[in-house]
């Protein structure tokens, strides 16, 4: 039959360059065909090479599925991580804007420099936090890249704590 000569080409050619549903179609002719002894041999054979193609074909669109939704979720990882970054850095910015903003107003009515002083060193402290987010996206994309290098450092957590009172 014409789905034997096929499935005995594809044995001498080792290529298998059918649709699952042909595979299937192939094996299903293979097993309807009437065969002396020595093509009943060969036909396990064959039957056995398209059955584990076929296998081979479903576990590589599992394992394809399986690293899609991986990718899927790292994607939507990142995507939550820029958009907390994005906001804590657009916050931040808007009290720049805001201290500035009275900063002038000071100047303008000729309050003392204590209180000028103070908003300025509010300014540095947060675009000092502004560095710092940039500074981890820079990471996440080291991260990506396969090339973060990490540093330990001894540091004094009490600035740390004072930051965060003071924001």
């Amino acid at each position: 039959s014409n789905g034997f000569r096929k499935l005995e080409q594809i044995m001498r050619e080792g290529d298998v360059p059918l649709s699952d549903h042909e595979l299937g179609d192939l094996r299903m002719s293979l097993m309807g065909h009437v065969m002396t002894g020595s093509e009943k041999d060969e036909a396990i054979k064959l039957f056995l090479c398209l059955t584990n193609e076929l296998i081979e074909r479903r576990r590589d669109a599992e394992l394809f599925a399986k690293l899609e939704r991986v990718a899927e979720d790292v994607i939507a990882t990142r995507d939550e991580f820029l958009g907390i970054v994005s906001h804590d850095i657009r916050n931040m910015l808007s009290g720049v804007v805001s201290l500035a903003a009275l900063i002038s107003r000071l100047v303008a009515r000729g309050d003392t420099p204590d209180q000028i002083l103070s908003y300025t060193q509010r300014i540095q402290r947060a675009a000092a936090r502004m560095d710092r987010l940039v500074g981890d996206l820079v990471d996440v994309a080291s991260i990506h890249a396969g090339m973060l290098a990490v540093t330990r450092e001894v540091a004094d957590p009490s600035h740390v704590v004072a930051e965060a009172v003071d924001t």
